[in-house]
């Protein structure tokens, strides 16, 4: 809840907490002064729910969200995300119906730390997804199957109008903290090959290149180079080797992709 707290002036926010469950991080965000709605799948209200909180049922986040453009102050996403099907379309409605200048907090389990990429290269399996899935589970339902890495996170929230205001992090474990310590200078190499450059043809479709003036096309390589080295930062930053999970803050700014 740290991100949530260290906003100004977050008491008596209006705060969705989407895919709420049994309602524990509803109890946290009632706890700070805020005004949660949760909503939960099943359409009957959970009894663990706290009665101080708003609530809607029946609501797949798979779908459009039945709420108005701009309604809320914040949302809180809480293991939620990497359930989904559609990442895209969750970050679009949650930038929809944000208030300008709203959050979105959320976690994911972080693919990309020390410790998951390790797992990764001796199992296959990542961070969060550390066997074969059950195959009695249908897509909608799967458990953790739709897993989001930093850079395709940071890519999606930018073009739906929303920047990267900060992270937080879980406590280290040791098989992370240990493959941090051997392997950094690796991870430094890898992060800085694949963000030092802007390749001419990866910039624009070719369809497009055709139509932009070759000042505007040398414009857009210095904002995304300019971009890369803050998304290369972020990806070698503590949190991001470190942390279990990813622990997002984003706010909606409306503005360029490229000032995410």
């Amino acid at each position: 809840m740290s991100l949530w707290e260290s906003i100004p002036g977050h008491r008596g926010m209006s705060v969705l907490d989407a895919g709420a469950g049994k309602g524990l991080t509803t109890r946290m965000l009632l706890d700070l002064g805020m005004k949660p709605t949760a909503t939960t799948f099943g359409t009957e209200r959970d009894e663990r729910l706290p009665p101080e909180a708003a609530h809607v049922g029946g609501v797949d986040l798979n779908a459009r969200w039945p709420f108005a453009d701009a309604s809320f102050d914040g949302i809180n996403l809480k293991d939620v995300f990497e359930h989904l099907e559609n990442p895209a379309h969750v970050v679009r409605e949650c930038a929809r119906i944000l208030k300008p200048g709203g959050y979105l907090v959320l976690s994911t389990p972080n693919i990309l730390n020390a410790g998951s990429r390790l797992r990764l290269f001796a199992t296959g399996f990542f961070q969060g997804w550390k066997r074969p899935l059950s195959y009695a589970k249908e897509p909608g339902n799967a458990d953790n199957v739709y897993m989001t890495n930093l850079h395709q996170l940071h890519y999606l929230l930018a073009q739906s109008g929303m920047s990267w205001d900060a992270m937080a992090a879980d406590p280290a474990e040791w098989h992370a903290l240990l493959t941090a310590a051997v392997c950094y200078p690796l991870f430094w190499l890898g992060a800085w090959l694949a963000t030092a450059r802007v390749r001419r043809k990866d910039m624009l479709f070719t369809r497009d290149r055709e139509d932009i003036p070759e000042a505007k096309q040398e414009e857009l390589r210095g904002q995304q180079a300019h971009l890369q080295r803050r998304l290369r930062k972020l990806l070698l930053s503590r949190e991001a080797l470190l942390s279990r999970n990813l622990l997002v803050r984003a706010r909606k700014t409306g503005g360029s992709p490229f000032d995410a």
